[in-house]
């Protein structure tokens, strides 16, 4: 049941307007002057109905796709509809015995009709968007999806829904990892001593879906500590899921540093880790031997210790080459090659410490790089550059690789932390193709940050933009 006027209709109308209004200027209309005011202001109803008719028809097609056949309770919003619904359906089964457009528009009181169910639509659109919004408070990141996508969402009852949409929510995540449960035992951990010695039994209904993991679109696999319970409102267990995203994440990671190169080669270490940890872990510990090397240089006078460290960055590189040349799964050739770009950089960084002579940590030269660390006291995985000093992120985003890092990334990467460490905003600047957007993206990787990539265009208003970074 639709109203439609073609395009050609709607240019015809207008001429016939303004065709009419001239004949009433004109000295010749004489004894037609009141017929000819008449079809003015006849046209100029027929104008008005049409355009009403069509914005009330696009909103209530719009509401009509939420509220019939959902499984959402919308209470009054509900009975709000039911009334606006079953008065357009009476206009439009009135039109369809009649479809005169004169006859259809003219009716009395269609105007007002119109305008009242206009009315009612526009408080029952109002109403919505604050239930959405309240969705979206209490899981910001259905900020990324249009309204029509998370009413899909929240009045799905089955959780696999969720999964077309988690690229616009998450970073090349691919999908989530659904499990049955009857009953599941969770490791829970001591926030005091992060030691793992209780269990707790959770008894539930035969047919609970737990998430597990985090698959990316690499089909690399992050799996949870402890898998959270899908069951009642998606904004709660999506919210529940982000958090043990990163509380998985920052437990592989100090595991990682513990492990590395304990009882194992590198190499061995590599291929028991997913790529995003494996990535912070080798920068952090290449922070800690670049710096161990100042301390051997100032404390025991070794003024060759950066050069005997460079040897021993070669035979790394030299050994994941030689790894990289056999037979290997996809995931461990990208995760090899991710590793290998970071660490030539690292090589490149000592090479330009020893080239002009740097033997203090405090120098500008080790100081503008961007280092890692994990803070005891605050039991967490930290970066520092210069001034900026940020926490790492833990955001999951599989093995998605790193740019080559240069000079001039280097560069980026300093003016970009600065800023933030001033909270301020940074604009790079340059030719299109350059990598200005796609330096910032793998500044995020390697801080461990979620990127949201937006484009602005006439389409956007200032209240969009509001929007959309006043809540990320």
């Amino acid at each position: 049941m639709r109203f439609q006027v073609h395009k050609h209709y709607h240019h015809t109308l207008g001429t016939n307007i303004e065709q009419e209004r001239g004949i009433v200027t004109s000295r010749f209309v004489g004894i037609y002057l009141l017929q000819v005011e008449q079809w003015i202001r006849i046209l100029s109803l027929i104008s008005d109905v049409i355009k009403l008719w069509a914005i009330v028809q696009q909103k209530w097609m719009y509401l009509e796709n939420i509220f019939i056949g959902s499984n959402l309770q919308f209470g009054e919003d509900a009975k709000r509809f039911d009334t606006a619904d079953k008065l357009y359906r009476k206009i439009m089964f009135e039109t369809s015995r009649n479809s005169l457009v004169k006859d259809a528009c003219t009716h009395p009181g269609r105007y007002d009709e119109l305008k009242s169910i206009l009315n009612l639509i526009e408080k029952i659109q109002k109403s919505l968007n604050e239930y959405l919004n309240t969705k979206r408070q209490l899981f910001p990141r259905f900020y990324f999806l249009s309204d029509d996508e998370l009413l899909s969402i929240i009045g799905s009852l089955n959780p696999n829904h969720i999964q077309e949409y988690l690229q616009k929510m998450f970073d090349n995540i691919a999908s989530l990892n659904f499990i049955h449960y009857n009953k599941l035992l969770i490791s829970k951990e001591k926030q005091q001593n992060e030691q793992i010695d209780e269990q707790i039994h959770l008894n539930n209904q035969e047919n609970s879906i737990y998430a597990k993991a985090m698959i990316s679109l690499e089909k690399e696999e992050m799996n949870f500590l402890n898998p959270i319970e899908c069951n009642g409102k998606v904004e709660i267990w999506m919210s529940n899921i982000e958090k043990e995203m990163k509380y998985s994440n920052r437990l592989l990671t100090k595991e990682a540093i513990f492990y590395y190169r304990f009882k194992q080669n590198r190499l061995e270490w590599m291929r028991k880790y997913i790529g995003m940890v494996i990535l912070a872990v080798n920068q952090l510990w290449s922070t800690w031997e670049i710096e161990d090397q100042f301390d051997k240089i100032i404390k025991h006078n070794q003024r060759s210790a950066m050069k005997t460290y460079v040897k021993q960055l070669n035979s790394q590189i030299e050994e994941i080459v030689i790894e990289m040349r056999k037979f290997l799964k996809p995931n461990e050739y990208n995760k090899f090659e991710t590793v290998l770009t970071i660490d030539v950089h690292t090589r490149d960084t000592v090479d330009i410490l020893i080239r002009d002579g740097i033997n203090e940590p405090h120098d500008f030269s080790w100081q503008c790089q961007l280092r890692f660390y994990w803070l005891s006291k605050e039991n967490n995985l930290f970066l520092q550059q210069c001034n900026g000093k940020f926490e790492y992120g833990y955001e999951y985003m599989g093995l998605n690789g790193r740019l080559v890092i240069t000079p001039l990334t280097d560069r980026i990467y300093l003016t970009v932390t600065q800023a933030l460490s001033m909270f301020l905003g940074c604009a790079p600047a340059g030719p299109a193709g350059t990598g200005k957007t796609e330096s910032i993206k793998d500044l995020a990787k390697a801080m461990g940050l979620l990127c949201v990539v937006t484009n602005c265009g006439e389409g956007k208003i200032f209240f969009s933009i509001h929007w959309f970074s006043f809540h990320h």
